[in-house]
C-alpha cells in the first residue's frame, strides 16, 4: 500500500512540473495551421489562447471544424495582404487572422 501511495505522489509531482502549455501547443493542429501561415508563434500565450477560444466558439456555432475555421481565417488574412495592388501597404489589421476571428 505504501509503495502505491508513494508512486501516486511521485507521479503527481511529475505531472505538476510538466509544462502543459508547451505540450498542448506542440500537438494542437489548430496551432500548426496558424503557425504555418502567420506570425501566430510570435504572439504571447494569452493572445494565442484568445485566438484558440475564438476558433472554438466559431466552430461550435457553425458546421465547420476548428481546423476549417482556422484555415478560413488564415485564407482571408492572406487574401487581404494580396489585395493591395495600388502600391499602398496592406491593412495590417485585415492581414492578421485574429481580425476575422475576434474583431470582424
Amino acid at each position: 500500500m505504501t509503495v502505491t501511495v508513494r508512486n501516486i505522489i511521485t507521479s503527481m509531482r511529475l505531472m505538476s512540473e510538466f509544462d502543459w502549455q508547451v505540450f498542448f501547443e506542440s500537438v494542437s493542429l489548430v496551432d500548426k495551421v496558424l503557425r504555418d501561415g502567420s506570425n501566430f508563434a510570435d504572439m504571447d500565450f494569452a493572445t494565442r489562447d484568445y485566438y484558440r477560444h475564438a476558433i472554438e466558439d466559431l466552430s461550435r456555432g457553425s458546421k465547420h471544424t476548428e481546423i476549417e475555421v482556422a484555415e478560413r481565417a488564415l485564407h482571408r488574412s492572406k487574401k487581404a495582404r494580396a489585395e493591395r495592388t495600388d502600391g499602398q501597404p496592406p491593412d495590417d489589421r485585415r492581414s492578421d487572422p485574429g481580425y476575422y476571428l475576434i474583431s470582424h
